[in-house]
């Protein structure tokens, strides 16, 4: 190819590198939407704004059932992931039917620390206490606050329960040793761990691109 041919082509390229990246943009703030403190409008935001407090590290609590990974389903194909250089093994075909598949490399992509309560339940519970013990101790934990369903349906203090705990992390305050526990021993839950000092390089490729990509994307 000629000089003009190399730049017509540069130029198709990149167009279409755009135009993938802000599908994948696009895809991963509709995945972690939901499961964000308030106080964020995308997972970038977080990703270059959250600060940990001397105590914690920032963390994103979920659960696997109930996050929406139907957008990165969709946008899942060999010539996307090639196409942002995002060759894995870990985007197998499994990776369209069980959720972390899909969430553990984006994660790993952004320099983020993901876990499941399979590799958290030795760390959060050294004493092996079983769902009910946890569950039982946390209403425990609740006997001063008046709000605390005095019920004995166990299926509406759970709700309470949840409401409770999704407000404490929509508002980045710190859960007790007994919510953590609570939540870490839900079956399906996980927990996104920003380090203390974010990647330099994806600071700067986030900070200096993302403009770009609203722009000539959305």
């Amino acid at each position: 190819m000629n000089e003009e041919q190399r730049r017509l082509l540069d130029k198709k390229e990149i167009l279409s590198v755009y135009e993938i990246m802000g599908e994948f943009l696009d895809a991963v703030n509709i995945t972690f939407k939901d499961i964000l403190p308030k106080n964020y409008s995308d997972i970038f935001d977080w990703y270059l704004n959250a600060m940990p407090d001397k105590k914690n590290k920032t963390i994103i609590h979920g659960e696997l059932d109930l996050i929406n990974v139907e957008p990165l389903r969709n946008w899942v194909t060999a010539q996307k992931i090639n196409g942002l250089k995002l060759r894995s093994s870990k985007f197998g075909k499994d990776a369209l039917i069980e959720p972390q598949r899909l969430i553990r490399p984006l994660c790993s992509i952004l320099d983020l620390d993901f876990r499941t309560k399979n590799e958290l339940d030795s760390k959060v519970n050294p004493g092996k206490l079983t769902v009910p013990q946890i569950k039982k101790q946390l209403y425990e934990s609740y006997k001063d606050n008046k709000q605390f369903p005095r019920t004995s349906k166990d299926g509406i203090k759970r709700e309470w329960v949840k409401a409770h705990i999704r407000q404490k992390l929509d508002k980045e305050k710190t859960l007790t040793s007994e919510e953590e526990l609570y939540l870490f021993s839900l079956p399906k839950s996980f927990v996104i761990t920003r380090k203390e000092y974010v990647h330099l390089s994806i600071v700067n490729c986030l900070t200096s691109n993302l403009d770009d990509f609203y722009e000539n994307i959305f």
